[in-house]
């Protein structure tokens, strides 16, 4: 079985998707913005790191670090590969 990998952060700039862009004062909003720069940061000091590892060294549950990835996958701030 082929384990997908985080391959590569892109800074996007003038982006509809931005972390820290108009953040309201909200509890939730809040925690996903710094969950998703914790995230981010990550991969960006971490190539190739996988979603479990991620999820392990953040204390995130997998769940967690899926929505996460797959919002910055959809917005066009990480790609995904397979290993090897």
């Amino acid at each position: 079985m082929l384990t997908k990998k985080i391959c590569s952060v892109r800074i996007v700039r003038n982006s509809s998707f931005s972390i820290g862009k108009a953040m309201r004062i909200n509890n939730n909003n809040f925690q996903k913005n710094a969950n998703t720069s914790l995230v981010a940061q990550l991969i960006w000091k971490s190539p190739g790191i996988s979603r479990v590892d991620i999820a392990r060294e953040l204390s995130f549950f997998r769940s967690t670090v899926t929505n996460i990835i797959s919002a910055l996958i959809d917005n066009d701030v990480v790609y995904e590969g397979e290993e090897g």
